[in-house]
């Protein structure tokens, strides 16, 4: 089925034949860059690197109570913001240990995360995985 062309339809595709022979461009650069020879390297004595020498000394993981940087909610416990729910600045506890002050298992109503097992309170986003835990029954 054909069907015509309106008539004040802008034809704005370019037609498949050349309309211009093919010239070379002296002065383009292709994609490989002709051989330089030798250059000279020189370290730089006087570049600052902007960093001052290793002391050995490192900054202490925070502990207890952490303040959220987005919104200023402090909470002492949990890797995500109970308000606003960003990570907190704090150090993840290693795989399958117990963090301090929390239970490994179900007593005080703690329970295992579904996703990562990482001990977390009913209700409440893990602070893993960041997993929901499910209510209790």
């Amino acid at each position: 089925m054909s069907v015509a062309a309106l008539p004040d339809l802008d034809l704005t595709r370019v037609r498949s034949g050349p309309d211009l022979p093919v010239q070379m461009v002296p002065d383009l650069q292709l994609t490989r860059a002709r051989d330089m020879g030798p250059v000279p390297v020189a370290p730089m004595a006087e570049l600052d690197t902007g960093r001052a020498a290793d002391d050995g000394v490192r900054t202490a993981a925070p502990l207890g109570a952490v303040v959220c940087r987005y919104c200023r909610n402090t909470q002492a416990a949990g890797l995500l913001c109970d308000n606003c729910g960003m990570r907190l600045p704090r150090v993840r506890p290693a795989a399958g240990a117990a963090v301090a002050g929390k239970p490994a298992a179900d007593d005080d109503g703690w329970r295992a995360c579904s996703s990562c097992h990482t001990p977390v309170r009913p209700g409440k986003p893990c602070p893993e995985c960041g997993t929901r835990a499910q209510e209790e029954a």
